[in-house]
């Protein structure tokens, strides 16, 4: 019985413990106020029940006036009328709530009933969930160029036609359940999963619409596979995740930062300057440089001079085939390699390139390049020696572990960690895991 004014529900005044444990005027499970294998029905002092009611169902089970028999709980008022909330209170002031419900369960099913009923099954959200993949599936057939289309533009047309019903019967019955707005807290615009869903169907509208100066729009199709966003549970938790873990990742990416710099100014002080060649490989030693004893495998940037007959490229591929061998002549040129992801080159004689340098090397395109560069610098102004400095590759190994997988590891523990807060799982111990 609710207590006038008072805000909790009254038990029934005999409350006594049997032999299974349960109060005898209907009270609460799990043997409270009463001792295993007790063979006989007993009072309990209220003291003791307190205490036990406590330990079990916390601070807010206790018992009034100091009777054995007389215990309440705290309610919260704001969920007095649950079932108007849920029903979506009166929809347009002339819908009433959905029936039957917790209110009234005995009341005759009414339309909004209908429509709770109907978008409650589980055979509707298969339905939906189908169409939304289908739809996804019909948009990779199409193409703006006809002779690519893999599906006919009537059958295309067809199928806009009548997932768009399927969606507009969804939005409506969903209305009725839910309300639009000022219904309640739970009314279908007062969900953000709702309003990506209906700016789906609105553009799905103008698309159909077949107006010329629409036609820009038609772009917006790309859209209506987020409708699984506001399907799969899973997929929000996600997204909630990333966007409140979004402070934890900027600190992150300030660390990401911080090893990027230092990285960019030691590239710039080990190897500055001492990545330079000649395109001639066999420039090096006499008459070149005279310096150089025969058989010398050192050349110098003086030396890079005149010009000189190749068959192949800086890649080391032939002009035309390997079956046609074509010379060319061409000018001798001292510059840093210009074979590299981006097309620019890479280098670390300033912040600037080295910074580029170690970004493409993070991304893993042809990132052996720089490698084998720096492992065969020698010294600025001279030709680089194969395998001259192999200590050098601990540089860009070092990089790759700290930017490629350390900094990946956060990001992902961060993610985790989130995924974790807004589930719930964090504050769960191992057994309840």
């Amino acid at each position: 019985e609710r207590n006038a004014g008072s805000g909790s529900l009254r038990k029934p005044r005999s409350f006594s413990a049997g032999p299974s444990g349960l109060a005898s005027g209907g009270g609460k499970p799990d043997n409270i106020g009463s001792e295993r294998g007790a063979g006989a029905s007993q009072d309990i002092p209220a003291s003791l029940l307190d205490d036990q009611m406590e330990d079990q169902y916390g601070t807010g089970m206790t018992l009034q006036d100091g009777d054995t028999g007389s215990e309440s709980w705290d309610v919260d008022e704001s969920t007095a009328n649950l079932p108007d909330q849920v029903a979506g209170g009166t929809l347009c002031f002339c819908l009433p709530p959905a029936t039957p419900n917790a209110a009234n369960p005995d009341a005759p099913m009414n339309l909004r009933g209908f429509a709770e009923y109907i978008t409650t099954s589980v055979w509707f959200e298969r339905i939906i969930l189908l169409a939304i993949v289908v739809s996804a599936v019909i948009l990779g057939l199409e193409s703006p160029i006809s002779a690519y289309r893999l599906a006919s533009l009537e059958l295309i047309q067809v199928c806009d036609y009548v997932f768009f019903s399927i969606f507009a019967v969804e939005f409506v019955l969903k209305v009725l359940v839910l309300g639009f707005y000022w219904e309640s807290e739970a009314a279908y615009f007062r969900s953000w999963w709702n309003v990506l869903d209906f700016t789906i169907l609105a553009s799905q509208v103008l698309d159909i619409s077949g107006l010329s100066f629409l036609k820009n729009l038609r772009v917006m199709r790309v859209l209506r596979p987020l409708r699984l966003l506001n399907k799969i549970e899973s997929l929000q938790l996600l997204l909630i995740s990333v966007h409140s873990s979004a402070g934890d990742m900027f600190n992150v990416l300030l660390l990401w930062m911080f090893a990027f710099v230092v990285f960019g100014i030691l590239g710039v002080n080990l190897f500055a300057g001492k990545l330079h060649m000649c395109n001639d490989g066999d420039f090096v030693g006499p008459p070149l440089n005279p310096s150089e004893a025969d058989g010398s495998n050192i050349g110098y940037r003086d030396g890079c001079v005149g010009s000189f007959f190749t068959f192949e490229n800086e890649a080391g591929e032939s002009y035309v085939a390997d079956s046609v061998p074509t010379g060319l002549l061409k000018p001798r040129v001292w510059s840093n390699p210009t074979d590299s992801a981006s097309g620019e080159g890479y280098s670390f004689d300033n912040f600037g390139r080295s910074m580029q340098t170690l970004y493409e090397v993070s991304t893993f395109e042809m990132w052996s390049d720089p490698v084998f560069s720096i492992i065969d610098v020698t010294q600025a102004g001279q030709q680089p020696v194969v395998m001259s400095q192999r200590a050098n590759v601990i540089y860009l190994h070092a990089w790759v572990v700290l930017s490629c997988f350390f900094v990946l590891q956060l990001v992902i523990g961060v993610l985790i960690d989130a995924i974790n807060q807004k589930s719930g799982t964090a504050l769960c111990t191992e057994l309840q895991r």
